[in-house]
């Protein structure tokens, strides 16, 4: 997504795309801001921020390397996780609305991974409506990318 962003004009990313957080630069800042929050409280690592609606950086090049440094945190908390730790019961607290809830870790990993595919649709129609070229986004075309011969053939 950040190579095609890269590929389009700082005005085509502050224009609204029609997605929740409005333009590619603000839906890219959001995502990066829910994973600081749930980061902050999953790993206490970081700080929370205050709102998942700000924009804290309108350089695509200084939220691309923001982005890198925080997908570095995550994996790395990811890659600590024990079979056990996945049961284990986690307290956080809401933004948008001051609730403090408890799900399983797996729930909450869960809402992590299909909260950044929702957003990643809209920044795919959204850099496809601003003239951006874009990859394959398709999970089997990056597994069959990442992976050659994992995914056998079998016709």
């Amino acid at each position: 997504m950040y190579d095609a962003a890269a590929g389009v004009s700082p005005d085509a990313l502050d224009q609204d795309i029609a997605a929740a957080a409005g333009s590619i630069i603000a839906t890219l800042n959001h995502l990066l801001l829910v994973d600081r929050s749930w980061m902050s409280q999953l790993n206490d690592d970081g700080e929370a921020p205050d709102s998942v609606d700000a924009v804290l950086f309108d350089d695509l090049a200084e939220l691309r390397e923001a982005r890198e440094r925080d997908d570095a945190r995550i994996l790395a908390f990811v890659e600590r996780l024990k079979d056990e730790d996945l049961g284990r019961t986690v307290r956080y607290h809401t933004i948008r609305q001051p609730l403090v809830e408890e799900l399983p870790l797996t729930a909450v990993l869960t809402y992590g991974f299909t909260h950044h595919v929702h957003h990643r649709g809209e920044l795919w129609a959204g850099l496809t409506r601003v003239g951006a070229t874009l990859r394959p986004y398709d999970f089997l075309c990056f597994k069959r990318e990442t992976n050659p011969g994992r995914l056998a053939r079998v016709a």
